[in-house]
């Protein structure tokens, strides 16, 4: 990181001193585990996005899951452009930042959240992730997220909160998924028999 707005630093919780000359992982989810399920190939598309030759202008969008500083996670759209300075071999990544306003599930909400067994979190966790590759590939949202960010975070927001409705209730913080986890937790009882 060579520069961070003072949005970014509202939003993620840290400030410039600490931020600078980081590595843009910084954002990502701390617990590997989540990071891996949510955000999937994200990272890697984005590393493969900077490491490429580019025209001035190219731009990638991601639908990625990040971290504050306190711990809180939250969603987001996020344009990545490349830019070349002009009469320089220099070339920079601008990321631009749009969250996602929607409620977070438990599962993904903080890094606090300690109430889940691993098998739990671990189903809870896929059905997000499975979730998410195909809301990547949304046939309305996919192009939203280059031609009109706004529109994307809206669809995306919808897609979410629709999701919500059927994957899971809440039990004070506990997340209890709607479809699936009654019937692994049953499939797991026949095979142990």
């Amino acid at each position: 990181l060579v520069f961070i707005s003072h949005a970014l630093q509202r939003l993620s919780g840290f400030d410039a001193d600490f931020a600078l000359a980081r590595n843009v992982q910084l954002f990502q989810p701390k617990k590997q585990r989540i990071d891996q399920a949510i955000n999937n190939e994200e990272p890697v598309r984005l590393q493969e996005f900077s490491e490429q030759n580019r025209t001035h202008g190219d731009v990638m969008a991601s639908l990625l899951l990040l971290e504050r500083r306190n711990g809180q996670r939250f969603f987001v759209v996020q344009q990545t452009f490349y830019l070349k300075e002009p009469r320089s071999d220099r070339s920079y990544l601008l990321s631009v930042l749009h969250p996602i306003e929607t409620p977070m599930p438990a599962v993904l909400k903080s890094h606090q959240i300690t109430e889940l067994s691993e098998d739990e979190m671990g189903m809870a966790l896929d059905e997000w992730g499975v979730f998410l590759i195909q809301a990547r590939e949304d046939p309305v949202g996919k192009p939203l997220m280059l031609s009109n960010v706004q529109k994307a975070c809206e669809h995306y927001a919808l897609s979410f909160a629709a999701f919500l409705r059927t994957c899971e209730d809440y039990v004070g913080d506990l997340f209890v998924p709607k479809i699936g986890l009654v019937e692994v937790h049953a499939f797991k009882g026949v095979l142990e028999k």
